[in-house]
């Protein structure tokens, strides 16, 4: 039985790979094998769950999640279609010192003696490639991810800011973050009263009681 075992490492802490790997509804964001990916039990996740998988050149296949170890890693099998007359994979996540590891292996058998001499011209080197592929574009996936959790954590908060005036007790009115200062388009969110006098920092708008 013909073995594919890969590894990448990606710099982010275990959590993160498995938010990205367990979501089999986003498969097909990192796996470069599938043009599309439908969970096919009400079963969202653990073992048990099954998938219809569209391959490149159109089929489809079905596969089933075999074992679950959560935030670990998991196995599969497919139960239909495809060329071959079986077919395991496994992904696995291992924390070390730069980061996590993800080992993807694949086992599979292809059919009949015409299957094992395509597997040998060229069928083992597109799987490989196939894996390599994915695993790269996996690692992408969870940078972004990465990014916009750091994003979020350096935002400002703005609403521990004051304006003091003179003799004149004010209040904070809390706003959502906009995206661009404009003091007139938060005026008007207030009720368009010129009366009352409006300042504007950064994406939050104060004004006095």
């Amino acid at each position: 039985m013909p073995l594919i075992d890969q590894r990448i490492l990606i710099d982010a802490p275990p959590d993160a790979v498995w938010q990205v790997i367990s979501d089999q509804s986003q498969l097909v964001r990192w796996h470069a094998g599938y043009t599309s990916v439908s969970v096919l039990t009400t079963q969202q996740r653990g073992s048990g769950v099954r998938r219809r998988c569209a391959l490149a050149g159109g089929k489809d296949v079905i596969e089933e999640i075999s074992a679950w170890v959560e935030g670990m890693g998991y196995e599969y099998r497919r139960v239909e279609g495809g060329p071959y007359k079986a077919y395991q994979g496994r992904l696995r996540l291992q924390l070390g010192p730069d980061g996590t590891s993800v080992q993807w292996t694949l086992n599979y058998t292809p059919k009949g003696i015409f299957g094992f001499v395509k597997d040998r011209l060229s069928g083992n080197r597109a799987l490989a490639q196939m894996v390599t592929d994915s695993l790269r574009q996996l690692r992408r996936e969870v940078d972004a991810l990465g990014h916009m959790r750091r994003k979020k954590q350096e935002r400002p908060d703005a609403t521990r800011h004051l304006i003091a005036r003179k003799d004149e007790p004010v209040r904070l009115l809390r706003f959502a973050p906009v995206e661009f200062d404009h003091v007139g388009f938060i005026a008007n969110q207030m009720g368009g009263q010129e009366d009352q006098q409006v300042e504007l920092f950064g994406c939050f708008a104060l004004k006095p009681e």
